[in-house]
């Protein structure tokens, strides 16, 4: 599996939606090309998890769209700079709880950071967790889809999470 292709995260039989991972749309290859196969998924919205800053400097197209309102989907930020964890752990779980919400709906999300497997990973494990499902095994389905937490700080966070929303 190839870390910049877009990946779909097993989600439990009971979530309609559809959860998909990928690197930032158009890092790795021309935007319009990661906006079409965006669009043939049915993605109802995407999810950056990369400051403003860092898609300006790695995908200057992608920033150009956002910044025009040409992007072709509704845009959901969740700024996390690179091998980080969120700032406010209870804005965090909130915006967990809102994804999961949507993908209860039936919607179909995008989530993605840079390469699409620290920040992206930690965020789909969060996620997750917030569709009920135990710690362990978010964190294997999101490692089968190819993205997972790198650091120590983004697994403490997401022991963190799991604490709170089973408690």
């Amino acid at each position: 599996m190839r870390w910049d292709e877009i990946r779909r995260v097993e989600l439990p039989p009971q979530v309609p939606g559809q959860l998909y991972l990928m690197a930032m749309p158009g890092r790795q290859r021309p935007l319009e090309g990661d906006l079409e196969r965006l669009r043939a998924l049915g993605v109802s919205v995407i999810v950056s998890l990369a400051p403003p800053d860092e898609i300006a400097d790695k995908s200057p197209d992608y920033a150009a769209a956002i910044a025009s309102g040409a992007l072709p989907f509704p845009l959901e930020t969740c700024p996390i700079d690179n091998g980080g964890v969120p700032e406010d752990l209870g804005a965090f779980r909130r915006f967990l709880e809102g994804a999961a919400r949507r993908l209860r709906a039936g919607e179909r999300l995008l989530l993605h950071c840079s390469a699409g497997v620290g920040r992206t990973g930690t965020a789909a494990v969060g996620v997750l967790l917030a569709l009920g499902l135990p710690l362990d095994e978010a964190l294997d389905l999101v490692r089968r889809a190819g993205s997972y937490p790198e650091t120590a700080e983004q697994h403490q966070v997401l022991r963190l999470l799991a604490e709170g929303l089973s408690g």
